[in-house]
């Protein structure tokens, strides 16, 4: 502790020492350093080894400092320590630009925001192991987020492009499953193991399988025994059509046989695609379809007194009669 007279009027007690010094080291660096009434550093300025500015204050627990800003070859940067323990918030600057970190009291990092490489902001959340387990960052045309799995790869993820939001869930090796999305026309999208999907289907038992493949009318066998190609205009056996024509999957399918096989649902509910008869003449949007005379093909109802209870759907499209004997047409499945 030191004192200070001044033309005899007063005197002032330091309740610290300030200490300035130039040290001719190999460095000749200069620094100035705060003692306490106790001697002890509280504050330090001077230069690195690196020749760079360097600012701490001291903690009351000794010679730790809590607060540090230094800098180094990308610019400055900010240190947090606890009292005696590791960093505990890092505030600096890289390549890319600003950056903030954040560490648990073993000084591991488990989160940070910063600027990613492409100049947009990210944030960043670690699990216990030091996985990047949470990621929100901003992309060429809007926010992303990723929620990854223990090994790192993007389990769920949360986009936008030039359509609309994209919505990804992803197996254990990074394949895509399950998505919904919107299409260059405006229209909401589901896949499933990379097809897209458009209905409810169910498994009902077959009386047969010649013949039935996707976009098929079908009915019940006169036996009740199960479904075979629809036979007959205006079939009123009719139960609907085989789900999966035209690669529009079913979004879900709904029971099984006796023998556990699945193949082969009936659409209920949602859009589907089915083959219909050139001899109906043309389809147009909003036609009701029903069962034609071709076994398994559905044609235009002309006859609403026949239609009752035979409905298999509503045309979603036109389908004007060319040379082929057959088309896909995309239709409502419903009942009536």
């Amino acid at each position: 502790m030191g004192s200070l007279t001044f033309g005899g009027l007063f005197t002032f007690v330091f309740a610290f020492a300030l200490v300035a010094q130039s040290v001719n080291s190999e460095l000749s660096a200069q620094y100035v350093q705060i003692e306490d009434d106790r001697g002890e550093m509280r504050s330090y300025v001077g230069l690195t080894q690196r020749e760079t500015g360097l600012i701490q204050v001291i903690g009351n627990n000794g010679r730790t400092a809590t607060v540090e800003l230094a800098d180094d070859e990308s610019g400055g940067e900010v240190f947090i320590r606890s009292q005696g323990g590791p960093i505990s918030a890092n505030l600096g600057a890289d390549s890319t630009g600003g950056d903030l970190f954040l560490y648990n009291t073993s000084g591991d990092k488990r989160a940070s925001i910063g600027v990613s490489d492409n100049g947009a902001g990210i944030v960043e959340l670690f699990n216990d192991n030091g996985v990047d387990s949470i990621e929100i960052n901003a992309t060429g045309d809007g926010g992303a987020i990723f929620v990854r799995g223990p090994a790192g790869n993007a389990a769920v993820a949360a986009s936008v492009d030039e359509d609309g939001g994209i919505f990804t869930v992803r197996d254990s090796e990074g394949d895509a499953k399950i998505g919904l999305y919107i299409d260059g026309s405006g229209n909401g999208v589901i896949e499933l193991n990379g097809k897209n999907v458009g209905d409810v289907a169910e498994v009902f038992p077959l009386h047969t399988r010649a013949n039935l493949i996707p976009g098929t009318v079908v009915s019940m066998h006169g036996t009740g025994t199960g479904l075979q190609p629809a036979e007959g205009a205006y079939d009123p056996a009719v139960v609907g059509v085989i789900s999966g024509a035209s690669g529009l999957d079913a979004a879900m399918t709904i029971g099984s046989r006796v023998d556990g096989s699945n193949d082969l649902p009936v659409a209920m509910t949602g859009r589907a695609y089915v083959r219909v008869s050139a001899a109906g003449g043309p389809v147009h949007v909003g036609d009701l379809l029903v069962a034609s005379d071709r076994p398994g093909l559905a044609m235009r109802a002309d006859d609403r007194s026949r239609a009752l209870g035979a409905v298999v759907g509503k045309a979603l499209e036109n389908y004007a009669p060319g040379v082929e004997e057959e088309a896909l047409v995309l239709m409502l499945v419903m009942r009536l």
